[in-house]
């Protein structure tokens, strides 16, 4: 009897990541523009265990410029992306929680990605990263428009989480106007914000060194890197 080929193959990327060596485990809160596309990509990387947390549904819009089928309108957000996740990678454990993280909430994940669209809720989601026992970075990814921003903090690094809580950087709600959220987003930008926090995650769970913050244009393809 003729064995079925593996239905996921990582020999073409194993001198960059090889889950069977590096593991790792990510919460992903936000299943949106930023967190769909991300989480697919962390399933294709070979990630074991990813958490999605959402509580929205996905809307005929959200077809466009994020990762679900026409198909998906109208279901939950973290079941419908985290079913295409499974799919993907059948070897992986993808943990769907339809439902916001609140100061109640303990994260597990060695690496939590903020992917929503307000300042108060990155707020929350750091200071209940901060006070779980696990993980050991955040990746918060904000976009407006075609101007992304990456913020990857270290949350053992003091001068890191002082950086993040900065005025400049933790901004009030308010000011959300004057600068980058998730409230406009096009499909070639989001995918472009996943595949910048994709590449962090893989440099974080192979011990490579990551950078503080990433800012890139898609209108002039300017980065900035700190």
């Amino acid at each position: 009897m003729t064995a079925s080929p593996p239905r996921i193959d990582y020999s073409g990327q194993k001198d960059f990541y090889d889950p069977k060596t590096h593991r790792g485990s990510v919460s992903v809160v936000g299943a949106g523009g930023i967190g769909s596309p991300t989480i697919l990509g962390l399933a294709r990387l070979g990630v074991p265990k990813i958490h999605v947390f959402d509580d929205d549904e996905v809307e005929a819009k959200n077809v466009t410029n994020q990762s679900y089928l026409s198909e998906d309108v109208g279901k939950d957000k973290a079941v419908a992306i985290a079913y295409q996740a499974a799919d993907i990678n059948p070897e992986a454990d993808i943990i769907q929680y339809e439902k916001r993280v609140t100061e109640d909430d303990v994260l597990v994940g060695d690496i939590v990605i903020s992917a929503v669209d307000s300042m108060s809720s990155r707020k929350t989601i750091f200071d209940v990263a901060k006070k779980s026992p696990v993980p050991r970075y955040l990746i918060d990814g904000r976009l407006g428009g075609e101007l992304i921003v990456l913020h990857i903090v270290n949350l053992s690094d003091k001068d890191h989480v002082e950086y993040y809580l900065s005025d400049d950087v933790m901004f009030e709600d308010k000011e959300m106007e004057s600068n980058v959220c998730t409230a406009r987003t096009i499909i070639d930008v989001s995918n472009a914000v996943s595949a910048l926090i994709i590449r962090a995650v893989r440099r974080i769970l192979t011990e490579q060194d990551v950078e503080k913050m990433i800012t890139l244009n898609m209108n002039n393809l300017k980065m900035t890197v700190m």
